[in-house]
């Protein structure tokens, strides 16, 4: 596990391993300190923990082009004590029910999440899409797709 991983996780104590080198967590602080370090010095993805429920209703917010102020006011306006799993797309023609383009798996953010970080992260997967796709910087939408998740504190996983 490399050590970004276990920066987040150093507030729970009680780790053990199963023979699968999954690392099940017994949170021992509150839920409201375990959100306090979703995505604050690394973006934490949705494949390294193992969420058991997931609430299906998601919504849709939409900018054109990233800008960092945009992603500072998403994540500020989130609400309090809520962890969502975000999932960043670009579109061309505005709508999220056309083809668009995932920039990043999908990750966890709260709004005391680090915008900075999310902002380089994103500006660098932009980046990466636009070279790649030989895509024009001119005229494209940026969706964030987010979802709230219920976490059972008692069930927290984290995957290798």
């Amino acid at each position: 596990m490399d050590c970004n991983k276990c920066l987040l996780f150093n507030v729970l104590t009680n780790k053990r391993h199963n023979k699968k080198g999954v690392i099940f967590l017994n949170v021992n602080y509150s839920f409201i300190d375990f959100i306090k370090f979703i995505t604050k010095s690394h973006i934490t993805f949705l494949d390294e923990l193992n969420v058991e429920t997931v609430n299906k209703s998601a919504s849709y917010h939409k900018m054109f082009k990233l800008e960092h102020d945009y992603v500072k006011d998403f994540i500020l306006k989130l609400d309090d004590d809520k962890i969502y799993v975000i999932t960043p797309f670009i579109s061309i023609n505005c709508r999220y029910d056309e083809p668009y383009l995932n920039l990043s798996q999908p990750f966890f953010v709260t709004n005391q999440s680090n915008y900075n970080l999310i902002y380089d992260y994103l500006y660098e997967q932009l980046e990466k899409a636009l070279i790649d796709f030989e895509m024009d910087d001119s005229y494209w939408f940026l969706f964030f797709k987010f979802t709230p998740v219920d976490l059972d504190s008692d069930k927290i996983l984290m995957n290798n």
